[in-house]
């Protein structure tokens, strides 16, 4: 896909470059690239900013320690450990942009834990 400077810097017009061949589920794959993409590149949509509450920190908690970021306890309360953990996560996923200070959080980076996990076993 071409988007007048829509590449990275806006540097080129490649806006979406996305190449599944030799996938043996080339479909799937492509949707699975774009998905990546949107969450890398895209801004999020406003429903997908939510505040930070008890019941959502307590999943984090629970996907960080599944994923081997997180070895507090998964009671849904704010701690240095979550914060560090969610940090270091994000950091090794390249996604700390998405990171916010104002008591909200991205959705989209708890549908990539969460895919993460269930591709982890």
């Amino acid at each position: 896909m071409v988007k007048e400077k829509g590449g990275y810097g806006g540097f080129n017009d490649r806006y979406i470059d996305l190449r599944v061949d030799d996938h043996p589920r080339p479909i799937e794959e492509l949707r699975r690239l774009y998905e990546l993409h949107q969450l890398y590149f895209a801004p999020p949509k406003p429903e997908e900013i939510v505040p930070l509450t008890e019941d959502l920190r307590r999943r984090l908690q629970e996907l960080l320690g599944k994923l081997g970021y997180f070895r507090g306890a998964v009671d849904g309360k704010p701690s240095p450990e979550f914060d560090e953990a969610l940090f270091e996560f994000c950091g090794m996923e390249n996604l700390e942009e998405h990171l916010r200070t104002d008591g909200t959080f991205d959705l989209r980076i708890l549908r990539h834990m969460e895919n993460l996990a269930i591709r982890s076993g």
